[in-house]
């Protein structure tokens, strides 16, 4: 139980920097474009709308050491690259469960994003020109404070997804190898539905909840402090 713990937190501080700092920073390059834009944002979208059983699978054989990516960088030269088990060394696993979800989740986070920046009024921007300022603090000063309720959403179901994610570790390692991938949501399963650990499993269940709970009013908490919600 504690370390599926440690590793859901470890996997909850991955995407609250990642992906989050990806689909901004992403968001903001292609709301700089007027022609491509739509196009940009389907390809990033797309591994949004793949299923994540189908998407597990298909990376699970791009990361076997035999047939998969290895191969390719063995090809290229890189042989360290080529000798890494992505998914078979306990110390990079759930990395590399995590850099999936990743790949899944950004585009999704890039378009919310680039919706609320698209909301923020041109003529802001405008009058900051005149008065001088340059991207930087453009960013800072309009950008950001415009979108801060849609930064206050999404780190709000990020933290709570953190925390109930499932599919991407169940089909890519099953918690292995060594437990090193082990989360709360994988742990409570199999004491569910492998060891028959019913009443075990439905305490886990409220324990996980809480933890969701106690997360998300820290994190209105610590938006409202920080000024990334209206009272």
């Amino acid at each position: 139980m504690r370390l599926s713990v440690i590793h859901n937190i470890q996997w909850l501080l991955i995407f609250i920097t990642v992906p989050l700092f990806l689909g901004f920073t992403v968001a903001i390059l292609v709301s700089q474009l007027r022609r491509s834009q739509m196009f940009f944002r389907t390809v990033y979208f797309v591994p949004y709308v793949i299923s994540a059983a189908v998407a597990g699978k298909i990376w699970t054989a791009y990361m076997n050491p035999y047939y998969g990516l290895n191969q390719v960088f063995g090809k290229m030269g890189f042989e360290k690259l080529s000798q890494v088990l992505w998914l078979g060394d306990p110390k990079i696993a759930l990395c590399s469960v995590a850099f999936v979800d990743n790949w899944h989740w950004w585009g999704f986070i890039m378009v919310l994003f680039l919706g609320a920046l698209q909301q923020v009024d041109s003529n802001l921007y405008e009058a900051a020109r005149v008065d001088g300022a340059n991207r930087f603090q453009e960013l800072i000063h309009i950008s950001i404070p415009g979108i801060r309720q849609t930064i206050a959403f999404v780190l709000i179901m990020t933290i709570m997804w953190s925390f109930l994610t499932f599919d991407y570790v169940y089909i890519m390692t099953n918690g292995g190898p060594a437990n090193s991938t082990e989360i709360m949501a994988t742990y409570i399963y199999k004491n569910a539905f492998v060891k028959y650990r019913a009443g075990y499993a439905n305490a886990l269940c409220v324990i996980q909840s809480g933890i969701c709970i106690l997360l998300y009013f820290f994190q209105k908490y610590v938006s409202k402090k920080g000024g990334l919600e209206d009272d």
